[in-house]
């Protein structure tokens, strides 16, 4: 019994048609689409992306084209552990995909959005500025909505946790996050304020001094008012920089903080 060239059915010997996809029999397969060069270096990353001329050895960096002068970059593609050559523009498109799969992922571990709030968010976005937003677009918007729900709330603890964490999302930017990190610290402060409200005992904090700025402040106590009041803590002029933005220049990451001293 024959075979459709097509679909690989079989079909009867004196049947013109095959019964499966109906394609008339003896009909050759169509012939495979020829593979370009283009291809060829995207399947293989050792082949410039722009000419498909064979790189030996393969460039272990961004370098031209020997063949065509054009400039190549290496890049490992976004959200994969594979590493391609790229043309300039798919090399730019790439880091921007890396830059919406780590926003994305900081969204989920970080702060707890989920995909249905994600895709609220931006579809919201997208509608009101008539283009897609980019993740951190959604990540501020989420987030100030957030804000807004828990001052509602008055709770000052979650306040202080989400600011906190923005603040840090501004300082690994690059962006000026003082006064969302005073701002943090205020919360930190108003949550301490309801406590002793509610308890037998009064609270003082102690200054743990990490910046240089601040050492001199190491162990100074403050009662809460005194603390909201001076806000010894976050410095402007802290030069601590963390791991968090690598060896960027700016101001610094003031990672001072309080620890409460009863006294019954």
């Amino acid at each position: 019994m024959a075979s459709c060239q097509k679909c690989g059915a079989e079909v009867a010997k004196d049947a013109r048609f095959c019964r499966v996809c109906g394609t008339p029999v003896g009909t050759p397969s169509p012939p495979a689409p020829e593979v370009t060069q283009a291809e060829v270096a995207a399947a293989s990353g050792t082949f410039c992306p722009y000419c498909g001329a064979e790189l030996v050895p393969p460039p272990k960096a961004a370098k031209k084209c020997p063949h065509c002068g054009e400039k190549i970059h290496l890049r490992r593609v976004a959200g994969a552990d594979e590493r391609r050559l790229m043309t300039e523009a798919e090399a730019a498109e790439n880091d921007k995909a890396w830059e919406r799969y780590h926003t994305y992922n900081r969204l989920r571990r970080d702060y707890g959005v989920t995909d249905a709030d994600y895709d609220r968010e931006r579809a919201e976005l997208a509608a009101k500025w008539g283009c897609e937003p980019s993740p951190a677009d959604v990540l501020w918007r989420w987030a100030n909505g957030r804000s807004a729900q828990l001052g509602g709330q008055g709770d000052w603890q979650g306040l202080g946790v989400l600011t906190f964490t923005m603040a840090l999302q501004l300082y690994e930017e690059g962006r000026d996050h003082f006064k969302l990190s005073q701002v943090a610290r205020k919360y930190e402060l108003l949550a301490m304020q309801r406590e002793e409200k509610n308890q037998p005992y009064k609270i003082r904090v102690r200054v743990l001094g990490v910046c240089p700025e601040s050492r001199a402040l190491e162990g100074r106590l403050y009662t809460i008012e005194e603390a909201l009041e001076e806000m010894p803590i976050p410095r402007a002029d802290c030069t601590w920089q963390t791991s968090a933005r690598g060896s960027k220049s700016g101001r610094g990451w003031c990672a001072c903080t309080y620890t409460e001293e009863l006294q019954f």
